[in-house]
């Protein structure tokens, strides 16, 4: 995100770094890299609003989905590219491929998940060892 921030003047990066609650995207200033037009990372209701945007630097106007607010900044873009199937078929193997890892690896923790465990203590309930009893 290169824009500026229209109240502060900082640098949104620099804004979305300091307070942004998406643990995947702080260290990029936000950054989601290129999304498709159809990408699932784009709430449905703000879909037609990042597919509007035009020139670099355009963005959404702030959306709050889920308690959370969002905003779309175009900042690049790249020409489509046209395949044939021999073109595209490896890559659409190699995303194929990418899908199901990510989906293995999903089902895998969610099973962990659900047959761990936890117990949670608070500080409070947990007695200091005697002074005695560490020497």
């Amino acid at each position: 995100m290169k824009g500026k921030s229209e109240k502060t003047g900082e640098a949104l990066g620099s804004v979305v770094k300091e307070h942004t609650v998406d643990e995947e995207t702080r260290s990029f200033g936000g950054d989601l890299g290129y999304l498709r037009p159809k990408d699932p990372r784009i709430p449905s209701r703000l879909r037609a609003a990042v597919e509007k945007l035009e020139k670099i630097g355009d963005h959404t106007p702030p959306a709050e989905i889920d308690g959370r607010w969002i905003v779309f900044v175009k900042t690049g873009g790249r020409p489509a590219v046209r395949r044939s199937l021999d073109q595209a078929r490896a890559h659409v193997r190699l995303q194929i491929l990418a899908d199901r890892r990510k989906q293995g690896v999903d089902e895998l923790i969610e099973g962990l998940r659900g047959g761990a465990r936890v117990e949670q203590k608070l500080l409070e309930q947990v007695s200091a060892p005697d002074e005695r009893e560490r020497q």
